[in-house]
C-alpha cells in the first residue's frame, strides 16, 4: 500500500479529498482576510480642526501604512519525479557479512530538489558480482538479493509501482492545491495593490494639511482674524 489509496476499492478519491479540504479552509481564509481589507472605512476622522478652547489648530493626518506585503505564495510543481535512493549497511561476523539494503523512492521537482521523502524499506543484500569465469569479480558495490522477493522477481518492483501512483496522484493533489494558492494569492496581490493606492493619496492629502498648516503659521494675522471669526460663530 502506497501513501494514497488510489480512490479505487470503495475508497475515497484522495484528490477529491483534498480539494475538499482546501476549499473548506479557503473560506475561512478569506472570511478572516475580509477584516484587513484596505479601504477608508478603516481611517479615523482626519484633517484640520480648530479647537477653540486652546486657540490653535489640530492635524489629524490621513492613514498612511496601510498593509502593502500580503505573501505571494510560490506555486507548486505538477511535473514531480521519482529518484531513487539506497543506503547499505553491512556487519560482519566471523568472517561472514550480513547486508541489509534500506531502498526509497523520493518525490523530486523539476530543479531537482527532493519535495517528499519516500518510505524506506530494507531488503537482504548481497555483493554484487561482474564478469565471468577468470574475469568474475567483486565490483566492490552491494545489491539487493533476489530472494528478499517472491519467486525471482525484483524485490524493489512492488515498492517502485506503489511510489510511481502515489506520485501521479501527488501531482494532480498539487495540480488542485495550485488553484487555491492562486486564489489566496489574488487577494494578496488586490490588497496589496490597494494599499499602496491608499497609502499614495494619503500621503498627498497629509502634504495638503502640511501646507495648510504652515501657511496660517506664517500669517499670523490672517490666524488671529480667522480665530475671532471661528470664536464668534461657535
Amino acid at each position: 500500500m502506497g501513501l494514497y489509496g488510489g480512490g479505487g476499492g470503495g475508497q475515497p478519491d484522495p484528490v477529491e479529498v483534498r480539494r475538499a479540504e482546501l476549499e473548506k479552509a479557503y473560506q475561512s481564509y478569506e472570511r478572516a482576510m475580509a477584516v484587513t481589507k484596505p479601504s477608508v472605512s478603516n481611517m479615523a476622522a482626519v484633517g484640520v480642526v480648530y479647537q477653540p478652547g486652546s486657540r490653535n489648530w489640530r492635524v489629524t493626518k490621513e492613514k498612511t501604512d496601510f498593509k502593502t506585503d500580503f505573501p505571494i505564495e510560490a506555486k507548486k510543481s505538477i511535473n514531480l519525479s521519482l529518484r531513487r535512493k539506497e543506503r547499505v549497511e553491512v556487519k560482519t561476523r566471523r568472517g561472514n557479512e550480513n547486508v541489509k539494503i534500506y531502498v526509497r523512492f523520493d518525490y523530486v521537482d523539476g530543479n531537482g530538489r527532493v519535495v517528499q521523502r519516500g518510505e524506506e524499506k530494507k531488503y537482504d543484500g548481497q555483493r554484487k558480482y561482474t564478469g565471468s569465469g577468470r574475469g568474475y569479480r567483486w565490483t566492490g558495490e552491494y545489491e539487493v538479493r533476489p530472494s528478499s522477493g517472491k519467486g525471482n522477481r525484483d524485490p524493489v518492483a512492488s515498492q517502485q509501482r506503489e511510489a510511481e501512483n502515489d506520485i501521479k496522484i501527488a501531482n494532480k493533489i498539487n495540480k488542485v492545491e495550485n488553484e487555491y494558492i492562486e486564489k489566496r494569492n489574488k487577494i494578496s496581490r488586490d490588497y496589496n495593490a490597494k494599499g499602496a493606492e491608499l497609502n499614495a493619496k494619503n500621503t498627498a492629502k497629509n502634504q495638503v494639511y502640511d501646507r495648510v498648516v504652515d501657511g496660517i503659521a506664517r500669517n499670523t494675522r490672517g490666524q488671529i482674524m480667522l480665530i475671532v471669526e471661528l470664536e464668534s460663530r461657535i
